[in-house]
Formats: C-alpha cells, sequence, structure tokens
C-alpha cells in the first residue's frame, strides 16, 4: 500500500470524541496498517469554526480532507443511525471511489459507501439525535 492508500478518515460522530469507543476504532484501524486522519483534533475544530463564521459551509474541510485520504472507515451512532455530516464524509469518499470501511466492534467491513450515505439522517435528525444522547449523558 502506498503512503496515501494508507492514510485513511475516520468518520464518525462528535459525541464518540474522546471516547473509549474512539479509541478503540482508532486502534483497530491501525491495527489494520492504516494511518488515521482523524477529525478530532483541535486544527480540524479550528478550521471548521474559521468556515462557520464565515457564513460558508463547514463540512467542506471536512469533505476535503476525505479527498486527500485514500481511505475512509466510518462508525455509526451506537443508536445504529449514521448522522447527516458522517453520511457526507461517506458520500464524498465513494464519489472518488476510495475504498470504504464500516467499524464494527473488532472488525472493518467493506461496505457500498452510495448506498450508505443514502441512509444517513437529515441535518435536523442528526441534531435532535445528538441532543438526546448528549441528554441521556447527562442524566448518567
Amino acid at each position: 500500500m502506498s503512503d496515501k492508500e494508507k492514510l485513511c478518515y475516520f468518520a464518525h460522530h462528535v459525541t464518540d470524541y474522546g471516547t473509549e469507543r474512539e479509541q478503540r476504532s482508532l486502534d483497530l484501524l491501525e491495527e489494520n496498517g492504516f494511518t488515521v486522519e482523524n477529525p478530532n483534533t483541535p486544527e480540524n475544530e479550528v478550521a471548521y469554526q474559521a468556515l462557520k463564521e464565515r457564513g460558508e459551509n463547514p463540512m467542506a474541510h471536512f469533505e476535503a480532507v476525505v479527498r486527500k485520504c485514500g481511505a475512509l472507515a466510518f462508525q455509526r451512532f451506537e443508536s445504529g443511525f449514521i448522522g447527516a455530516g458522517v453520511g457526507k464524509e461517506i458520500r464524498t469518499a465513494a464519489l472518488d471511489s476510495k475504498p470504504i470501511f464500516e467499524v464494527l466492534e473488532d472488525a472493518l467491513v467493506p461496505v457500498d459507501g452510495i448506498s450508505i450515505a443514502d441512509t444517513a439522517l437529515s441535518v435536523d435528525d442528526t441534531r435532535a439525535h445528538l441532543k438526546e444522547i448528549r441528554e441521556a449523558r447527562a442524566t448518567e
């Protein structure tokens, strides 16, 4: 595998950032020979916020990062849903004909990205689901 082919964007939801679930997935990707491009970095947050403040589409930053990678791996919400942002990242990789993998507990499963992206929640439904997750965690 070339260096670009080894670079894998890890599409996952903000509610998994900084969690054991995120770390297990990162470890699995690395165990499978990938160098992970994780959107959960201060640099990515700064770039996202800068676009948002200028009134531009902040997801454009992550789409550009996906395009520089050789593959994409994604993880669903624990509920099984896929949020709008992750769906957009999957679609970007699929349109660039990149290999796409679903991260399961102990395996990376190759998938058809367009079919998966088509199942993603709308932006409004994603926001509502994120709110539900955050509220449930606050009461734990």
